[in-house]
Parts: C-alpha cells; sequence; structure tokens
C-alpha cells in the first residue's frame, strides 16, 4: 500500500496512540472520551510542535528529530490504523 504523506498533513503527528487492552473499564472509558476508538485501541488528539501546516519541520535534521519518528514506518500498520481512524483512508 501506498500511503499519500504529502496528502494526510502528518495525520501521524496529530495523535497519540494508547493501547488499552491491559486497562480497567474505568480508565477505557475515560479515555475513550477524549479521542477515537479503535477496538483496544485510543487515538488522542496531541499535534506535534514540529508539525507546521501538515509538514514536519525538523524532518532532516538528524539530531533534533526523535527516535520514534525516524522508526516510524509509513505504510506500516501504525501508519495504517491512524489514516483509518482518522478517516483518511
Amino acid at each position: 500500500m501506498t500511503t499519500p504523506c504529502e496528502q494526510c498533513g502528518g495525520a501521524c503527528c496529530k495523535v497519540l496512540k494508547i493501547d488499552l487492552s491491559t486497562t480497567d473499564a474505568d480508565h477505557r472509558r475515560l479515555v475513550s472520551m477524549r479521542g477515537i476508538a479503535v477496538g483496544d485501541v485510543v487515538y488522542l488528539p496531541a499535534p506535534c510542535s514540529c508539525l507546521k501546516d501538515g509538514r514536519c519541520t525538523i524532518y532532516h535534521d538528524t539530531v533534533m528529530r526523535p527516535d520514534i519518528c525516524r522508526l516510524y514506518a509509513v505504510g506500516g500498520p501504525e501508519c495504517v490504523g491512524v489514516l483509518e481512524a482518522m478517516g483518511i483512508i
């Protein structure tokens, strides 16, 4: 699958993924009310401060760019999950 990074506006940088498979019902309910729930996963709005106009401002800076961003597999299961949750694909 080809992921339209230029078209999604940095969807992966706008949310925080939280796995609720091991949490109690009250915690699940509280977190789910604040985000987009998809099964045992909730995507909470948490835009990255380095995202401007849908583009990463530190993408090419190997010192400043966090490991989580460098290791993120574009088009992988995490990416597709965010795009589906946000209704982009």
